[in-house]
């Protein structure tokens, strides 16, 4: 809803700019961010090294995060985000896997968890291809690997931050 509400806004605020600077915002208008799924590994490991593998998704009393995390990611296409569905399968194989209670898998499954959250949350928070931004402040920012887990790690419930 923020997102159509953010769109119409800038559109309205386009139109009352005028022609010439519609044509300078598409000359300053910015490729559309890299989303999770080109993210380098190397900063989940970064961040899961400097948290010291703290789990975000299997802490003590988090046991609703992964199935909100599925139903979300199942419903994600009427956002935009196509890829939902095949990551939810993902994360529903991992949690699978993670019932071992192995240490090895529980780290793994929190790590396939933590993908498919950054990859959902910088999707949603990508720019919309081809909308022009009239000026720079009203152009969405797409958060860091760091960011999203940083604050999912922090949220006293995570199935209410997801």
């Amino acid at each position: 809803m923020h997102r159509i509400m953010l769109k119409f806004a800038t559109f309205g605020a386009l139109t009352l700019i005028g022609g010439a600077a519609i044509g300078q915002a598409v000359s300053t208008a910015s490729a559309t961010p890299q989303i999770a799924s080109a993210a380098s590994y190397d900063d989940y490991s970064r961040f899961y090294a400097a948290s010291k593998n703290a789990p975000i998704w299997f802490r003590s009393g988090q046991a609703e995060a992964g199935p909100a995390l599925i139903n979300v990611l199942r419903r994600s296409t009427i956002e935009g985000f196509a890829r939902g569905p095949q990551l939810a399968t993902e994360v529903e194989a991992a949690l699978a896997r993670a019932q071992s209670g192995d240490s090895a898998a529980l780290l793994d499954a929190d790590k396939v968890l933590s993908r498919a959250w950054v990859a959902y949350v910088q999707a949603i928070h990508a720019p919309t291809p081809g909308m022009l931004y009239g000026e720079k402040w009203v152009t969405p920012t797409v958060p860091t690997t760091f960011a999203v887990l940083g604050k999912a790690l922090r949220a006293p419930s995570l199935a209410d931050h997801i």
